[in-house]
Formats: structure tokens, C-alpha cells, sequence
């Protein structure tokens, strides 16, 4: 689970201020990806320098985790068919969405074409516009439909949340899946979208005006994936590049749909393969806490306006109850023993009290100041995991 905020653009050694005003002076260039444009932050500094962007010291991280995991998987193939343990990877970059529409697995069919029944084509969106006075603004919904043809050349495949409950608050009791409200289907992992609420609504930027937007590349779900692929996965130009608000709960909200063994990705969820019982882990790497905003088009629309998340609309409201769904998620993943690793990255970040919360424990948090103790983070992790190798 990757943070792939605008912020991910600076170079570690900026601190949040200064990594701000970089990020803000760098927005709205366009790389063209399997014809669609793509949004981004410019990164800073330069392939080979020690003044790397965030994103390239975690691509570096990254391909150094790749081929720790490459050593084992070498020692897997020795076994028979019949006796082989595997190493599969799900990837879910996140900002203030993610993108399962364009999501592939091992098939490498994207969700939407796998699934077009789970989202919503028509949605009610909501723009808004300014008179003379910054203080004149008016704000309108509009329902849109969509049709094939705007599926197929202008859906980016990222989309907003499924039906939820504001009463999921900072200091409520609420838990996975125990006493959620009726109406929040986003928590509900297990349900298979049937219905307005149950469904994905497909986002649709220019139904919701100048908000800022962001939309990270495709997931891929559980699945087996060499190094050529999986590095490519992460390279610049094929998308996986910096931009948004930072959103932690949505990243983890998908780990949980996609590990849930009673859920829409079960079948990806054996307890037993060739004998063995299956181990599974979360790795969320971020460079900052929650930064959800309330006027920015993020997963739940636009908070000021919709409300979806708050009772009031008010941003600092929105990051507590975020933050709270963030917890209660990562308690719902730990509760299917999934073992989560949590790591900050970046100079003045920290292990903040709901990373440690998130994670499993001691030893399962990290904070990396700069692009080396990244990489050593992931190294850290790497062997983890590796020790089990010889576990049956």
C-alpha cells in the first residue's frame, strides 16, 4: 500500500513546509499513459544524484525488496510442482483515490472488463464556480451518466467510495465488522456490490470543476510477478508517478478487500497452497499523515459539500474520522492474520501514533528520514518475511 501523494515528488531531506511549496509550484503536468493523460507532480532531482525524488528512492526500495524475494522464489522452484510454495504481490498506490477500475490480476483482464457490474456509470456529482468576489461562489450538483464511449476514452478507472456512514466518528465505538452502521457498505469488504450503495462510482473530474484531483495508477491484485514486470510496474513513464492528497485509510481499505478470504477476492485467498498454510503481509509506506482536505475530489467526492465522512464539513473533522476508519481497518486485516509493516519516509516524518496503532506490533514500524533507510527498511522486512522460507 503506497502513498503516491504530491508530496512523494520532494526530495526526503525537504521538511513539509518546504516540500509544500515545492509540490505546489510543480502541479498539473501531463504524462500520456495507454492513451489517457495522466496528472502529476514533477519530481525532484535526477536519476544517479543523492538528491533523488521520494518516488525514486522508493522504486529503489522497491527493486532491492524485488530481488531478496527473487533468492527465495529460486529456492521454491527447486520443489515440484505438486510442493511448490509461491510469492504473489498486490500493489494498491494510493492518494485520495485509488484505481480498481483499470485493476488486473492474473488474468491481466481489468476489473471493470472482469466485473462491469460493480460500478456505478452514472453518478451525482457536484461543480462549482466563482464570481468576481473569491467569495462569491455558487455550487451545483449534476447527475451525469456516462455511456460506453466516455468509458472507454475518458474513465481513468479511479472511483468514489461505495455508501457510507458519517456517524463513523473520531471517538465513536464502531468496529470491523461487528456494529457498523447499516448503511456503511464501504466497510463491509465481504458485500458484493448489487446496488447504488454497493457499487463504485466511476469519478468523472470535469462534473466537478476546478477541485483538485488526483488519480494513481491501476492496482494489481494478488498474483505472481517477475522482476522485469514488476519493476516496470513502478517506473515513471509507465504512470506510477506523484500527485493528490493523502488519504491512508483508502490504501488500507483496499488491502482489506483484497485479503479478505470471505470476500470478493476469496478465490486469491487459499488458507492452504501445496500443503502449506499461506502467510500474508501489509506494507504501507507513506511520508506523511492523514491529509484529507474537504473541497479536493477524493474518494468520498467532495467533503464540504457531500459531507460523507463529517457532520460539518470541516477538514481537521474529516482527518480524525479518517483516521479512526484507518484503525479500524488495519484491526479488520489483523483479524484475518495479516501481519501489516508500517514505515514514514522522509526528514521530520514519524511513526506517528496511528502508524503504530496500524502496524502488528513491535518491530513492525519504521521510520526512514532518507531514500538509504528506506531501503534499509524494506531489506529489514524483506528478511522477515524470508525467514519463514523454511517453515512448512
Amino acid at each position: 500500500m503506497l502513498d503516491t501523494t504530491g508530496s512523494m515528488a520532494c526530495a526526503p531531506a525537504r521538511t513539509a513546509s518546504s516540500c509544500s511549496t515545492y509540490a505546489n509550484a510543480q502541479l498539473g503536468n501531463i504524462l500520456r499513459v495507454a492513451g489517457r493523460d495522466v496528472t502529476y507532480v514533477a519530481e525532484e532531482g535526477a536519476i544517479g544524484t543523492g538528491n533523488i525524488s521520494r518516488m525514486q528512492g522508493l522504486r529503489n526500495a522497491l527493486k532491492s525488496l524485488q530481488a531478496q524475494m527473487a533468492i527465495i522464489e529460486s529456492q521454491f522452484s527447486a520443489a515440484s510442482s505438486s510442493s511448490r510454495k509461491r510469492i504473489r504481490w498486490a500493489i494498491v498506490p494510493f492518494s485520495q483515490m485509488t484505481n480498481p477500475g483499470f485493476s488486473t490480476g492474473a488474468t491481466g483482464a481489468t476489473l471493470y472488463a472482469r466485473n462491469p457490474g460493480w460500478f456505478n456509470a452514472s453518478g451525482s456529482y457536484r461543480y462549482s464556480w466563482c464570481g468576481a468576489a473569491s467569495t462569491s461562489c455558487a455550487y451545483a450538483p449534476a447527475t451525469t451518466s456516462h455511456d460506453a464511449d466516455w468509458i472507454a476514452k475518458k474513465w481513468d478507472g479511479c472511483v468514489e467510495e461505495r455508501g457510507t456512514s458519517n456517524l463513523i466518528t473520531a471517538n465513536s465505538g464502531y468496529q470491523i465488522p461487528g456494529n457498523l452502521p447499516a448503511n456503511a457498505q464501504d466497510l463491509k469488504f465481504d458485500v458484493v456490490p448489487n446496488s447504488t450503495d454497493t457499487r463504485w462510482t466511476m469519478a468523472d473530474t470535469e462534473a466537478t470543476g476546478v477541485a483538485q484531483y488526483a488519480c494513481p495508477k491501476a492496482m494489481r491484485e494478488l498474483a505472481p510477478m517477475t522482476a522485469n514486470a514488476f519493476n516496470d510496474y513502478f517506473a515513471f513513464n509507465t504512470g506510477f508517478v506523484a500527485n493528490g492528497g493523502t488519504y491512508l485509510d483508502i490504501g488500507m481499505l483496499w488491502a482489506a478487500r483484497l485479503l479478505s478470504r470471505n470476500g470478493l477476492w476469496g478465490s486469491d485467498n487459499p488458507a492452504i497452497y501445496n500443503g502449506f498454510p499461506v502467510k500474508r503481509y501489509v506494507i504501507l509506506m507513506t511520508d506523511g499523515e492523514m491529509d484529507t482536505g474537504n473541497v479536493g475530489y477524493g474518494a468520498y467526492a467532495q467533503e464540504l459539500f457531500w459531507r460523507r465522512i463529517t457532520n460539518n464539513g470541516n477538514r481537521d473533522t474529516s482527518d480524525e474520522n479518517h483516521e479512526k476508519r484507518l484503525l479500524m481497518t488495519c484491526d479488520a486485516i489483523k483479524n484475518m492474520e495479516a501481519e501489516i509493516y508500517a514505515i514514514s519516509f522522509g526528514n521530520g516524518s514519524t511513526l506517528s501514533a496511528a502508524l503504530q496503532a496500524c502496524s502488528s506490533g513491535a518491530g513492525y514500524g519504521y521510520r526512514a528520514a532518507d531514500s538509504d533507510a528506506l531501503n534499509k527498511a524494506f531489506q529489514d522486512i524483506g528478511e522477515n518475511i524470508g525467514s519463514l522460507r523454511l517453515s512448512r
